[in-house]
């Protein structure tokens, strides 16, 4: 059975789910990380979702999935590197919520490069992230606690790469 329990101050709340016997720790909302990378996320996926046809409208309900039609939550990630650099995926658990709806996840991946910056879009749905175990990721947030749907690379679509003209 899953037990939750808040424990913190109000300004800094850190969610712990029981999970196997053990801790989830969830790490605390950091709205410096948000502001840099949920309205940029948020407006690759919607760009290409519309450049499809589908009407994407982003979700007032900032505590609601990231843009309600299709349906779809958005994370992005900086990397360093030309491609994604791991074999698979991590998705938070604290996103199980949006993840039980039938939905979207999508991951703006944005590659860093000195030559120049560019957007990587991966899509996956909600059922296959699902089916994939939770592991605990040590990470520079959260040195032991949080845990992560662990979903191979394989498993995702690539929607789009907007690759500028930076190797030649």
């Amino acid at each position: 059975m899953i037990s939750r329990e808040w424990v913190g101050s109000y300004s800094l709340l850190l969610t712990l789910t029981t999970y196997q016997g053990g801790i989830i720790k969830r790490k605390p909302f950091n709205k410096d990380n948000h502001a840099a990378n949920d309205p940029a996320g948020k407006e690759v996926v919607i760009n290409y979702l519309r450049s499809k046809g589908v009407p994407a409208i982003e979700n007032p309900d900032d505590y609601g999935v990231d843009i309600m039609i299709p349906g779809s939550e958005v994370e992005r990630r900086t990397v360093y590197t030309k491609t994604w650099p791991y074999p698979t995926f991590h998705v938070p658990e604290r996103k199980t919520k949006f993840l039980k709806l039938d939905i979207t996840y999508d991951v703006v991946v944005h590659h860093v490069l000195p030559a120049g910056e560019f957007d990587t879009l991966y899509r996956c749905k909600s059922s296959v992230i699902r089916d994939h175990p939770l592991v605990e990721v040590p990470n520079n947030s959260m040195p032991e606690g949080e845990y992560f749907y662990d979903v191979p690379v394989g498993e995702w679509e690539v929607a789009f790469t907007t690759i500028p003209n930076i190797w030649d």
